[in-house]
C-alpha cells in the first residue's frame, strides 16, 4: 500500500496515524459527504484508501462514489473550506458552522440531480481497494442485510506537504469536542 500510494503522489509519503476501522450494522448508510471537511487542516492532496474486511454485495451495502464530483466547484469552492469543527465563539452555538456535520444531504438522488453524473458502486470483495481524492463525494449504500459490513479507512499524503494535526500522533484527537477551533464570525 505505502509503495502504491508513493507511485501514485509521486513521492515519500505519510499515512495519518488514525485508520478508521468501520462496521456499519443493518439500517441506513452512510451519507453523501467528501473528506476534505473532516481532514482539510493541512494539505488537500490527500487520499482516502477504502478496503472492505470482506465480501460486501449490494445488499450487505458497499461504497459509492459520485461520478466527477471532485471537479465540481461546489465542492472545491463552496464546500472543501469547510471544517466540522470550526464553530463561531461570539455566538450562541445555533449558527450554521456549529450546526455543519459534514453531510451534504441525506438524499443521494437528489444530489445526484443538482451535481450531475451517476452514483458508481460495484460488488466488492475482501481486499480491494477503492482509493480516491478527499474532495470527491462518496457514500455507502444502505446496508439491507442482517450481517455488519467491516471496512477500514486510511488517509495517505506527501510528506513534505502540511499534514491536519488531528489525525496524527500517539492519540490522535480525530474530529469532535478535542478537535473544534472557535472563529470570530
Amino acid at each position: 500500500m505505502l509503495d502504491f500510494c508513493q507511485r501514485l503522489l509521486g513521492g515519500a509519503i505519510r499515512h495519518y496515524d488514525y485508520t478508521w476501522m468501520r462496521a456499519v450494522v443493518p439500517g441506513r448508510g452512510t451519507a453523501p459527504h467528501g473528506d476534505v471537511v473532516f481532514m482539510g487542516r493541512g494539505t488537500h492532496n490527500v487520499y482516502t484508501a477504502w478496503v472492505p474486511l470482506g465480501d460486501a454485495d449490494f445488499t450487505l451495502g458497499g461504497l459509492m462514489v459520485l461520478e466527477g464530483s471532485h471537479r465540481r466547484g461546489q465542492i472545491v469552492d463552496d464546500y472543501a473550506p469547510r471544517d466540522v469543527d470550526t464553530y463561531c465563539q461570539n455566538t450562541d452555538g445555533e449558527d450554521d458552522l456549529s450546526r455543519f456535520n459534514g453531510t451534504l444531504s441525506r438524499d443521494p438522488v437528489r444530489l445526484r440531480e443538482e451535481f450531475g453524473g451517476r452514483w458508481l458502486t460495484t460488488e466488492f470483495r475482501a481486499g480491494d481497494l477503492l482509493t480516491f481524492s478527499i474532495y470527491l463525494v462518496h457514500a455507502s449504500l444502505d446496508n439491507r442485510s442482517d450481517r455488519i459490513r467491516l471496512s477500514s479507512d486510511s488517509r495517505y499524503q506527501l510528506a513534505s506537504e502540511p499534514v491536519d494535526d488531528r489525525w496524527i500522533g500517539e492519540a490522535p484527537v480525530a474530529y469532535g469536542p478535542d478537535a473544534k477551533r472557535g472563529l470570530i464570525c
